[in-house]
């Protein structure tokens, strides 16, 4: 099918459709990350302190960065599931790339190979060395539930069904926040206890994803007429980009790791840095969600493309005041970051101030998805990962110009690269999609 026979026929969709999909995104995605910090506050309280979260924290970044190699296979799925052989040939990419994960993160938590992840590259030692290698390797059951979930939710997405996610990750976050309330009371902190209390709303929530998917998986189709189902290969040519693109994003949380352990205080700088992070994530997830309403609604048309712009822009503001919250009224920010977090009150107000910049990532994040999934739409998944490449140069630029050159203070070394970066990712795509000579409509599925 082409693209252009695969556009829907209402081209230009109107605002009250874009935020009926939208709304269960940003649910889903506040949510999801929402689990984490949740999670981090029974690490925080664990034998080693706020710095038992820090060195959690640093195994989930290795976490993510393996994970990365599925980075695209959602955007996938909405593009190539659409029969049932379709879905076949992609789940069986699906489960080779989660079992190549799986050895990945075996391999990195091997005697020898852990002192050169975690100590030689993140600059950790001793028992902060000791709690992300054990976190990382008592993740793995994590990292393939995640995989497994990957066809459900494609499915879902692409029948417009966004709303049903909503349900899964819904029990998902309660479970979470009940064990965020009950474990440190009982005394069941630090790191063992934030793996579990990780792994089994995520086995929840993939499950209930699964059965909510089973009607609409019923429906497809065994093969469109005409049309050959996309081979495995060709599924994977189209979402290494995309996954190449996800290796580059979480790279760069990891290269960020390795600098705030070159500020003048990385023992006072990098947990304010990972407790704003814990709250800015999620918040800048719900605004990349705007890569799937693009890649659902496909516009053609400028007009499409301006209102979609338009919605971005709005929603981007939106979440952007909600961090301010956290910046500018201090007993929220106290609520959060001293209490809930356990960040001493001296490290206080650089917190804030952190959060402060954090407030425009929004923004950044939802016009940086609308170009991604426009790209997606085109078959041009070599933009996006090209746009990653220039988001982790700079990145890195600006965190090597930070530590010889401009007086950024270390705590903000990282918001401020990651802002910069992804700007950077934003106008790359930007400009290779407008002197692009591909014509869509010339690239089959």
């Amino acid at each position: 099918m082409t693209m252009a026979q695969s556009t829907p026929a209402s081209d230009l969709p109107s605002t009250k459709r874009l935020l009926a999909f939208y709304l269960p995104l940003v649910v889903l995605a506040f949510s999801q990350q929402l689990t984490y910090p949740l999670v981090g506050s029974i690490v925080s309280h664990g034998p080693l302190g706020e710095q038992e979260f820090t060195a959690y924290a640093v195994g989930q970044q290795v976490l993510f960065l393996i994970g990365a190699i599925g980075a695209g296979l959602i955007t996938t799925g909405m593009m190539f599931c659409r029969s049932g052989a379709g879905m076949r040939n992609y789940l069986r990419m699906n489960y080779a790339l989660a079992t190549l994960s799986a050895l990945l993160q075996l391999a990195a938590c091997l005697p020898g190979i852990d002192g050169i992840v975690f100590g030689r590259l993140l600059g950790l030692e001793g028992d902060m060395l000791r709690v992300a290698r054990n976190s990382l390797l008592c993740c793995i059951p994590l990292q393939t539930i995640f995989f497994l979930r990957n066809p459900y939710l494609a499915i879902l997405y692409g029948a417009k069904r966004s709303g049903l996610t909503n349900y899964a990750t819904g029990l998902r976050v309660l479970l979470a926040f009940a064990f965020a309330s009950a474990f440190p009371r009982l005394g069941w902190t630090g790191w063992a206890w934030g793996v579990f209390a990780s792994t089994l709303p995520a086995l929840l929530e993939t499950l209930t994803t699964w059965w909510l998917a089973r009607p609409f998986i019923r429906m497809l189709p065994a093969e469109i007429p005409g049309e050959a189902p996309a081979p495995c290969r060709r599924q994977l040519a189209y979402t290494i980009p995309l996954s190449a693109s996800g290796l580059l994003i979480h790279a760069s949380t990891v290269v960020t790791s390795m600098f705030l352990a070159l500020t003048p205080d990385p023992v006072l700088f990098r947990p304010v840095h990972f407790f704003v992070v814990g709250i800015e994530k999620p918040v800048s997830s719900a605004a990349l969600r705007m890569q799937t309403v693009t890649v659902a609604f496909r516009p053609e048309r400028p007009a499409a493309r301006r209102r979609i712009v338009a919605f971005a822009l709005a929603l981007g503001v939106a979440l952007g005041c909600f961090l301010l919250i956290f910046a500018a009224i201090p007993c929220v920010a106290h609520w959060y970051f001293v209490t809930v977090q356990n960040l001493p009150t001296e490290s206080l107000a650089m917190a804030r101030r952190t959060m402060l910049l954090a407030a425009i990532f929004p923004t950044i994040y939802a016009i940086r998805g609308f170009l991604e999934g426009y790209a997606a739409t085109r078959y041009r998944t070599d933009a996006v990962m090209n746009g990653q490449i220039a988001y982790f140069l700079m990145l890195v630029g600006s965190l090597l110009l930070f530590r010889h050159v401009l007086p950024v203070p270390g705590y903000m070394w990282g918001m401020a690269a990651i802002a910069i970066g992804c700007i950077s990712t934003s106008i790359a795509i930007m400009l290779q999609l407008r002197h692009s000579r591909k014509t869509p409509t010339e690239v089959r599925v």
